[in-house]
């Protein structure tokens, strides 16, 4: 009621828009299917994995604005990110614990191909 009458509306602060490969994943899908049956693969056997990012310190990409606004002022996005990587197997029964991934002040391959 009170964002009605004062003309306040949520809008994105950022944002991208990304459309799918609808071929590609139906394809995966498919030659997966005919390996699950070729191999004789359970479900205990199979695993799937996903890595994702997370930054910690990132502000909200939101933010309430009066109507006659067409932009919201951003910031610069902070960059503290961590990574995570997600995975089990098809059936459930085994699940990995996350691994967290953060930045080293010194990486490894800086040292190895950097001398």
């Amino acid at each position: 009621m009170f964002k009605n009458r004062h003309g306040i509306r949520q809008m994105s602060i950022i944002g991208e828009k990304l459309c799918p490969d609808i071929e590609a994943g139906s394809s995966f899908i498919a030659k997966l299917q005919d390996l699950i049956v070729k191999e004789k693969l359970t479900a205990d056997q199979t695993y799937n994995y996903s890595e994702t990012g997370l930054y910690w310190r990132a502000l909200p990409t939101k933010t309430w604005a009066a109507e006659n606004e067409a932009v919201a002022p951003g910031r610069k996005k902070m960059k503290d990110r961590v990574t995570i990587l997600g995975c089990a197997n098809a059936s459930g029964s085994h699940r990995v614990k996350l691994p967290l991934v953060g930045k080293s002040k010194k990486p490894r391959w800086f040292k190895i191909y950097c001398l």
